[in-house]
């Protein structure tokens, strides 16, 4: 029976994680954009049910995968400060003294002189002049240059430290310098997508704003005359109505289809712009791990993907924002 629950339990992990959704299939569920959105009132309610339903799924999606992997940043922030006190000499316990914070400034100096004279360099308290200074300079100088004569008179064996290491490293420094250009082309793609977007919506609001100053005084003599006092009789008032509404068409006429083409074009973009997102989760965890000396994994792979979909359906619940409904003519 034990074996067997282990199964079971494996079975869930493993179904749980085919049960996740990937970029494609939300760009799948991605409702066409009605014929005429200022025409269509019919086509308004399932058309953002499907966009609202859609929303939902993506971030619940996102949450999820979010919660999959959460890094936890105390251990990453705890590695970090450990390479870079190997990179100056500090031992684990010595890290340990100086993350103490009732530790005090003459202590922790204390801990930092100990590690310089067991390089053999001039105490930190002997640097506080300008004397010290040029003193604590001179020592490292000279014991920079027993380095360099030992290296001399040994080439071998200072290959054999320094530069066997750096030709280790060489290869891998060349790969993340590469992935490093290709992730900042990437992202320039992708900026220049967004940048596109938002030099088209610029555009389309100012012509918003001539087109509402044009429908305010279309309507504004209309609307007098409907909510005139006595009001008018049923059939002018009907006539008044029909002519507001007619007015709200035009207006709706003059920016939807604008923005229509608008959300065509981003998801145009959006769509050639998959195989770069997909790369882009590629690298950045490579790139993260190097930078941070982490094996841990910060985010999942698919994530900027995911948010750049849940951004462009955000924007198609706006595809009905120009049309003025019969609100304006009651």
């Amino acid at each position: 029976m034990k074996y067997l629950s282990i199964i079971i339990l494996l079975g869930i992990a493993v179904s749980s994680a085919f049960a996740q959704k990937d970029p494609s299939y939300f760009l799948s569920m991605i409702p066409e954009l009605p014929n005429d959105a200022c025409s269509e009132r019919d086509s308004i309610n399932p058309f953002l049910e499907k966009v609202h339903k859609l929303s939902q799924e993506l971030n619940e999606e996102i949450a999820e995968r979010k919660g999959l992997v959460k890094p936890d940043v105390q251990d990453i922030e705890n590695q970090l400060k450990k390479n870079a006190a190997k990179d100056i000499g500090l031992s684990d316990a010595d890290l340990q003294k100086l993350n103490n914070k009732k530790l005090t400034k003459e202590e922790k100096e204390a801990i930092i002189d100990k590690i310089l004279k067991e390089q053999n360099l001039k105490s930190l308290k002997n640097t506080k002049t300008e004397a010290g200074k040029k003193e604590w300079a001179k020592n490292y100088a000279t014991q920079q240059q027993a380095i360099l004569m030992s290296k001399m008179e040994n080439p071998d064996s200072a290959k054999s430290k320094e530069q066997l290491e750096m030709e280790k490293n060489l290869g891998k420094n060349k790969e993340l310098y590469d992935l490093a250009q290709e992730q900042q082309l990437i992202l320039n793609k992708i900026h220049a997508a967004d940048k596109k977007f938002t030099n088209q919506m610029e555009e389309l609001n100012k012509k918003d704003a001539i087109a509402t100053i044009e429908y305010n005084n279309a309507v504004e003599g209309l609307k007098k005359s409907l909510y005139a006092d006595p009001p008018p009789g049923p059939e002018v008032r009907k006539e008044l109505q029909e002519a507001i509404k007619d007015q709200g068409k035009i207006y709706c006429s003059k920016l939807t289809p604008d923005f229509c083409d608008v959300l065509k074009s981003a998801y145009n973009s959006l769509i050639s712009l998959t195989p770069d997102y997909k790369r882009l989760g590629e690298v950045n965890p490579e790139l993260n791990k190097a930078m941070l000396k982490t094996d841990k994994d910060l985010y999942s792979p698919v994530l900027i993907h995911l948010y750049a979909i849940r951004d462009y359906v955000g924007w198609l619940s706006q595809v009905y924002m120009y049309e003025k409904g019969d609100s304006e003519a009651e």
